[in-house]
């Protein structure tokens, strides 16, 4: 029975380490046929809109699409700091209430962004729309 639990415990780590992994485009439309996918839309210089899709799990894996966002901002900022602004995080039911997907959606804005007084303004209310 113990030696069950753990293959389980190993079988379920596994998972959640590829649920985030995807080269699925979402800007194009693709998903994978578990969820998964990401876009990455340029929106100014040193600005970019992030989506983030996780693989369906049992229980939705919103430290997976956390870690993969800010990967992917990481790469579009060329691995200079950026701040993340406008998250929204949710999930969704893939097929019926039993495989979650998690989401994250978000803004990622690198230090050389070029950005007018008014958009960093927005960006502090929350308001900036493209």
């Amino acid at each position: 029975m113990r030696r069950l639990l753990s293959l389980c415990f190993a079988n379920l780590l596994l998972a959640m380490c590829v649920s985030c992994a995807s080269s699925y485009d979402l800007a194009k439309g693709e998903r994978s046929p578990l969820g998964a996918g990401v876009a990455v839309r340029p929106i100014k210089p040193g600005l970019f809109a992030i989506n983030v899709q996780t693989n369906a799990l049992p229980i939705a894996n919103h430290s997976g699409a956390a870690a993969l966002w800010k990967e992917l901002a990481s790469k579009a900022c060329r691995g200079t700091s950026f701040e993340e602004a406008q998250i929204k995080s949710g999930e969704f039911a893939l097929t019926g209430p039993a495989y979650m997907v998690a989401t994250r959606y978000g803004y990622a804005v690198c230090w050389d962004a070029d950005l007018d007084a008014a958009d960093r303004a927005a960006f502090r209310r929350g308001e900036f729309s493209q």
